[in-house]
């Protein structure tokens, strides 16, 4: 699959963000054709809000045909975050070492790999555990409702129980001053949105171009293949020269102690 950069979309359907999160992913091999395929900002572009991204087809696309190549080393997870040592040796796994990755990477800013990334990430996703009090009332009574109740209080228990006492036993390796409460609530709404489940060893993970398309559940406009066999011994040893390259703090913290901004009445 060829990757030249060609590109009909008019002014205001792109941004510096993404042309630069083009740019990026050229440098590190992800492949799409843009005589099938675009990239597109949506909104926000002339007024100067933020836009949303994404993909739009160029002309008809015959059904099994591949218009992208991802390779595994540029998706975010567990495995391939900076401080994926860190977590293994706290035995954090799962959805949770995920929303921890992100938040830490996004955290980092212009230091992270994945800094071209985040510029065309949303801040957060408009989930229900984001709802005001007015909101909620129209699901009062109902099954979403107590759902959403749960939801929250697991968050909380999860972020009391495991994400803060590891925040602060691992201060000196992480920007923990932007690793709060409130960042772990906009992380677990772009995992719980967008990530892609692309094998047993890396897990979920957020995959960079595939979450911009409709990728919704039984309803998607395209199909994902994944191929099994990653190298795990060059995948672990990209990451190790990374962790190498964590700057050491002599800051402490004792975690995010924000009281919950969302209490609420039954």
């Amino acid at each position: 699959m060829e990757n030249k950069k060609v590109s009909k979309r008019r002014a205001d359907q792109t941004t510096p963000e993404l042309d630069a999160f083009e740019d990026w992913m050229r440098e590190n091999g992800v492949c799409w054709d843009p005589t099938a395929i675009e990239m597109r900002a949506c909104g926000g572009v002339e007024n100067g809000s933020r836009p949303h991204y994404a993909v739009f087809a160029n002309r008809n696309v015959n059904i099994g045909e591949a218009v992208v190549d991802i390779p595994k080393r540029v998706c975010l997870n567990s495995v391939t975050t900076r401080i994926s040592g860190l977590m293994d040796q706290a035995e954090i796994s799962g959805g949770l070492a995920l929303i921890i990755a992100v938040m830490f990477e996004r955290a980092l800013g212009e230091e992270s790999y994945w800094f071209p990334y985040f510029q065309i990430l949303p801040q957060r996703e408009p989930l229900p555990m984001f709802w005001s009090k007015d909101e909620l009332q129209i699901v009062k009574g109902t099954d979403l409702r107590k759902i959403i109740r749960s939801d929250r209080v697991d968050m909380r228990e999860d972020w009391e129980d495991i994400v803060a006492p590891f925040i602060a036993e691992s201060c000196a390796a992480l920007p923990w001053e932007k690793m709060t409460y409130a960042a772990f609530r906009e992380c677990a709404s772009l995992t719980a949105s967008r990530s892609f489940c692309i094998d047993s060893y890396h897990g979920a993970s957020m995959v960079p171009l595939a979450d911009m398309f409709n990728h919704r559940t039984d309803g998607e406009h395209i199909h994902l293949e994944i191929e099994e066999g990653q190298d795990q011994a060059e995948d672990q040893a990209e990451d190790h020269a990374e962790d190498d390259e964590t700057d050491d703090e002599d800051d402490e913290s004792e975690g995010d102690k924000s009281e919950d901004d969302e209490s609420e009445e039954e």
